[in-house]
């Protein structure tokens, strides 16, 4: 299934990320102006919307967009990361996207398909009838909302139509009942179990926010001004693409990681090896750049990454940021109310 979906389409998660800024105030100002606890990003520092379009086989970021909380738009950004991509794709989304507006752009692109998760509940009212049913799989017209109409002038909302989707009851380990809407409705060469496999890849963007906050530290900016901030959040990818390539190299292609494979190099490791041979790889020998980099191979190779032999239990997200006392106040009165 999988070798034959990766001939024909690449599989391109787009998900966002609250990124604080801890600089000077001039950075502050410029880019975000609604730092406070009344304001929409509710935080001490002002905080950035990044979102980032990533190719889940080949493991490799594909583009990125970074836009201040107070306007940043998961929807449109994601609109706006389309363009990157080639012109027949299957894109993966998450719960946060689904909205008829949105899924009316995506359909008028009609060689780029896509899966999005959507919850069980405070939805389109077509999925609630479909979940509430106890089907498994079917067929679903999307209406546009009341609310949506109002935006749009009386022309436009005659050419407004219904969306036909098709749609699969996802139920997660935990017991939680979402549903996969999916454009993409062949069902005899895409089976319901192939779709749900499709779907759980998406987590790849997940690991790869990881790496960028644990293994690059993408919160410690070292600019003070906006376009180095912005600099840095970009050089985040591009270096995450050149170690990715080179471990790639460094390994058989028979070795290349895979679901049965349990060793593959480390990329924290690669990417500091690349960082600290990068500027010797300029040589102006070629012979000896050559060997440079095949040094460079060697130590990559020298520390792997071993995949657990059983899955380690969920854990639930954990807030790194600094506490907030007037939060921590009042959870205290509540705890004392009861």
């Amino acid at each position: 299934m999988t070798n034959t979906l990766g001939k024909a389409y690449r599989f391109l998660p787009s998900t966002a990320q609250n990124i604080p800024y801890r600089q000077r105030k001039r950075c502050a100002r410029r880019l975000i102006r609604t730092a406070g606890s009344d304001k929409p990003g509710k935080g001490h520092y002002p905080q950035a919307l990044v979102s980032t379009v990533y190719d889940v086989f080949r493991r490799l970021p594909v583009g990125r967009t970074i836009r201040p909380i107070h306007d940043g738009n998961e929807r449109e950004q994601a609109i706006e990361l389309m363009a990157l991509l080639p012109s027949t794709c299957l894109c993966l989304f998450d719960r946060g996207y689904p909205s008829y507006a949105f899924i009316n752009t995506l359909m008028q692109q009609p060689t780029r398909y896509f899966i999005i998760r959507c919850p069980a509940w405070s939805t389109f009212p077509a999925v609630e009838a479909f979940v509430k049913s106890g089907e498994k799989e079917g067929l679903i017209w999307l209406m546009p909302s009341d609310t949506f109409k109002r935006g749009l002038t009386k022309a436009e909302r005659k050419t407004l139509e219904p969306i036909k989707l098709r749609m699969i009851r996802l139920t997660h380990p935990d017991g939680t009942v979402s549903v996969l809407l999916i454009h993409l409705p062949d069902t005899r060469n895409f089976p319901s179990p192939c779709i749900i496999d499709l779907y759980y890849r998406r987590w790849a963007i997940e690991n790869h926010y990881r790496d960028e906050k644990v293994g690059f530290e993408i919160e410690r900016f070292h600019s003070k001004t906006v376009n180095g901030v912005q600099q840095e959040l970009f050089a985040i990818l591009i270096v995450c693409v050149i170690a990715r390539t080179i471990t790639a190299l460094s390994v058989p292609s028979e070795a290349v990681e895979t679901g049965q494979c349990t060793k593959a190099p480390q990329l924290k490791n690669a990417t500091k090896s690349v960082a600290r041979e990068a500027a010797l790889l300029a040589a102006t020998d070629p012979e000896r750049a050559f060997a440079i980099f095949q040094e460079l191979l060697d130590d990559i190779r020298r520390v792997n990454y071993y995949k657990p032999k059983t899955p380690k239990p969920s854990k639930p997200r954990i807030n790194k940021g600094a506490a907030n006392k007037w939060q921590e106040g009042r959870s205290t009165k509540t705890l004392l109310a009861v």
